[in-house]
């Protein structure tokens, strides 16, 4: 319903120009044929006179209720229907404007991000790349084994909700390198769950990375859930070298309410 408001909303300038010509070609019917009815001499002559008044009448009434009706879609029900949306499911809201993300230590370990401006450590607070759609973050297992030279993952970020197929960025770099991969297992609270490598044997990439585009993630291979998904690096003997591993959590498609034809 949500899409169908905003496509009346997108096209109702052509709408009100269409209804009202619509609308004047009608009612000069409806006075051509009451004018045909004044002059009528003969009863079939009248009749006719009628009729035609009678259906341009109709047609005139008709274009009045789709301009009230296009009306108050563009300007009440379009409008209202936006307010009761999240803010991101409204076509109108901005890519996460204020959005920002701890940044874990190299270490690995995940830290929340302080506002204690003292002589302690200040956390730095960065956002994903611009470039980067950004989605929701939930409480989760931490980062492990990351070095942001060698093998990190920026975005998706820990924690984060994927639904739909995005770009995976960050850095797969190490000294005599050979290619990286990326696998992924249910996080089952346990250890013993095995990786799996995503693409097989085709899967491996055989060109470093630093913070760019590392490859795509594809959750709709997947049942939704919490799993554990890890960019590994190899060395020349096939070697692994570095790895990092995140959380994501992968939900079902959220339905979107962007109007068709919008830019």
């Amino acid at each position: 319903m949500g899409d169908f408001f905003f496509f009346i909303e997108s096209i109702a300038v052509g709408l009100y120009v269409f209804t009202g010509l619509g609308l004047l070609w009608s009612f000069r019917n409806f006075l051509r044929a009451r004018r045909e009815l004044r002059e009528s001499q003969f009863r079939l002559e009248r009749e006719q006179a009628q009729q035609h008044g009678g259906k341009a009448l109709t047609l005139v009434f008709l274009s009045v209720n789709l301009l009230v009706t296009v009306w108050g879609t563009a300007n009440m029900a379009a409008p209202t229907w936006r307010e009761g949306l999240p803010a991101t499911l409204n076509p109108k809201f901005r890519d996460n404007a204020g959005y920002q993300t701890s940044t874990p230590e190299i270490g690995g370990g995940f830290q929340p991000t302080s506002n204690d401006t003292g002589g302690g450590d200040i956390i730095p607070i960065t956002a994903p790349p611009p470039s980067t759609p950004k989605g929701t973050i939930l409480p989760s297992s931490p980062r492990e084994g990351c070095i942001r030279d060698q093998a990190w993952i920026d975005f998706p970020d820990n924690g984060q909700v994927v639904f739909d197929v995005i770009p995976i960025r960050g850095t797969a770099n190490i000294q005599d390198f050979a290619f990286y991969r990326f696998e992924i297992r249910p996080d089952m609270g346990s250890l013993d769950a095995t990786f799996s490598t995503i693409g097989g044997p085709q899967g491996d990439y055989v060109q470093p990375v630093v913070d760019g585009e590392l490859g795509q993630l594809v959750p709709l291979n997947y049942l939704p859930g919490t799993y554990r998904y890890r960019l590994v690096v190899f060395d020349s003997t096939s070697a692994m070298k570095a790895s990092c591993e995140i959380s994501i959590i992968i939900s079902d498609p959220i339905p979107t309410a962007t109007p068709i034809g919008a830019n």
